[in-house]
């Protein structure tokens, strides 16, 4: 599949609306005229437009010829199989729709050779013969009425799309159901797409609707998610697109509804034939759906609370004034105990102002996508460049799964930017320390260049998240030295005090024992036991985990003077 696009502005537009501003009259509906044509070869499925009529009466003609033409002659003027072949020459050539013969005066004379008819066959050239009785007259008024009743039904069908728009504005039918009586009335392909380039709807559409195939198509849906093509939409930009795949060639125009800065949805038409009708549906579906019927001013507003919230929450631990702000949202924070965060880095713009629009509509995108994987209690929200997820409660899997699914929708559809998630721990209940230890996890994998990092594996790291209070001092070496400190008080000493003095002897027996006034073995025993309540092998060999106990117990002896 080939992609490729360009801008076109209200110029562009109105320049290719000329070229095709007389609708014209296709050949296939002049061949079921059978009172006036005879059709004596027809492609199947001919495509062509008849725009104009021309009466060639001269040899040398091709001068005259502007295409889509219906070509008028009779046979008395080219009455040989060379003269008949020179003029369809001539008209193919000139891009000319059709060409009519009139037996003229005496039709019993001359006729369409064999030849004649097996060029055109060649070049897929429509050719038919009028019946004597008929006039050129009246050839050209039939085109003509036949072209003014092609566009009265266009104008007749626009009127009532209109009046479909105005009972969806007035809150009287629901936008499905708009869309598909639009569908059914115009005949012509349109698909609107969120923010998210999701389909919006999709009941109005055919199964073989060409729109709904490339929307199923990964190659189509990454191209329209690309950063440059959204840039445009957010800036309100229409644009041709033009795919070409296996043979087939498809023309779509396609043109963003913005409100205050944010992009709403985008308008995706097929453009056929009919390509005029085609541009005043997309004009009117614009216009329409432009309206502010929802007072989308609310997002703005939600957006401005929220930040509002945060800020009360983050940075002043004010968890009461934030829990107002919050439910004038109708969102619930007093039930939340685990936060996600992931800090987003989004690319400079030049301009900005331009920044600032391109930053607000990412992140309402980014928003959109992942409130599809989140349960009705929980919600995200935005605090500066941070995306924080408020989920009130989940199992360990739950969070991974949710994490990833987080990771896999930057990948997929925003992979031009850089992320990094941060979990909260499992043990903390307070949203304003949930949401510094998810900072403290993100820092961790900045550095260690990891997508996902969980407080809980950044190991002595944590006690350096709040330098107000000794809590995570506290709470880091009760959970490492958890496995002693969960026996009984008359077992813990003897195994403290064993394990501290192994490690400061550098793991010798000798030298521990000697220490301890008691023999190496039951160093050894003593070592061994604390292996087995740990259920870790390792404990020592691994210099991860070997420093990470031996600054337990150093905290432990400053805190709790156990040892």
């Amino acid at each position: 599949m080939k992609i490729t696009y360009r801008v076109v502005g209200d110029r562009d537009i109105q320049h290719e609306q000329l070229n095709v501003i007389n609708k014209g009259v296709s050949v296939e509906k002049i061949s079921q005229i059978d009172s006036i044509f005879q059709a004596v070869f027809v492609p199947a499925k001919c495509e062509r437009v008849i725009k104009k009529v021309s009466v060639i009466e001269l040899k040398e003609f091709s001068s005259w010829l502007k295409g889509d033409e219906l070509a008028l002659t009779t046979l008395q003027n080219f009455n040989t199989k060379e003269l008949q072949i020179s003029l369809l020459e001539k008209l193919i050539n000139g891009n000319v729709a059709c060409l009519a013969f009139h037996p003229g005066n005496n039709h019993k004379k001359y006729q369409i050779f064999e030849e004649t008819i097996l060029y055109a066959k060649r070049f897929n050239f429509p050719i038919f013969q009028v019946f004597p009785n008929v006039t050129y007259a009246e050839i050209i008024e039939l085109i003509f009425k036949l072209e003014l009743k092609e566009q009265n039904s266009g104008i007749d069908v626009l009127k009532e799309i209109n009046k479909i728009y105005f009972q969806y504005l007035s809150h009287n039918i629901h936008l499905k159901d708009a869309l598909y009586r639009i569908q059914k009335l115009s005949n012509v392909e349109m698909l609107l797409t969120d923010v998210s380039m999701s389909p919006v709807t999709v009941d109005h559409l055919s199964r073989s609707s060409r729109l709904l195939q490339l929307f199923k198509s990964s190659h189509f849906t990454a191209f329209v998610n690309q950063e440059d093509v959204f840039k445009l939409f957010i800036n309100g930009n229409r644009i041709i697109i033009e795919i070409a795949e296996s043979g087939n060639f498809t023309k779509i125009i396609a043109e963003p509804i913005t409100n205050n800065n944010y992009l709403r949805s985008v308008i995706f038409i097929l453009l056929d034939s009919n390509q005029f009708f085609s541009y005043e549906l997309l004009k009117t579906t614009v216009e329409a759906l432009s309206i502010d019927k929802d007072n989308s001013n609310s997002y703005e507003e939600k957006t401005r609370m929220e930040a509002s919230a945060n800020r009360e929450l983050f940075e002043k631990n004010n968890l009461k004034q934030a829990e107002m702000l919050y439910e004038k949202l109708d969102l619930k924070i007093s039930d939340k105990s685990v936060i996600i965060v992931m800090d987003v880095t989004f690319e400079q713009v030049d301009n900005k102002i331009d920044h600032m629009k391109y930053v607000k509509n990412l992140k309402m995108r980014i928003t959109k996508y992942i409130e599809l994987y989140l349960p009705k209690s929980d919600f995200s929200s935005w605090y500066k460049d941070y995306l924080v997820v408020f989920i009130s409660s989940g199992t360990k899997h739950y969070k991974h799964e949710l994490t990833q699914k987080l990771v896999d929708i930057m990948r997929n559809h925003f992979s031009f930017m850089n992320c990094c998630i941060g979990l909260s721990s499992s043990e903390t209940d307070n949203l304003y320390m949930l949401f510094k230890e998810s900072l403290a996890a993100i820092e961790y994998g900045k550095k260690h260049k990891k997508k996902i990092t969980s407080f809980d594996d950044i190991g002595f790291l944590q006690i350096f998240t709040n330098y107000e209070k000794d809590d995570y001092l506290i709470k880091y070496y009760e959970k490492i030295l958890h496995p002693i400190l969960a026996l009984e008080s008359s077992q813990q000493y003897e195994l403290l005090i064993t394990l501290e003095r192994f490690i400061d002897h550098n793991l010798n027996y000798k030298d521990t024992a000697e220490n301890l006034y008691v023999h190496p073995n039951t160093v050894r025993y003593r070592i061994q036991k604390i292996k087995e309540i740990f259920g870790d092998e390792s404990i020592f060999t691994d210099p991860s985990k070997r420093f990470n106990i031996y600054f337990a117990l150093k905290l432990l002896s400053q805190y709790s003077k156990q040892i």
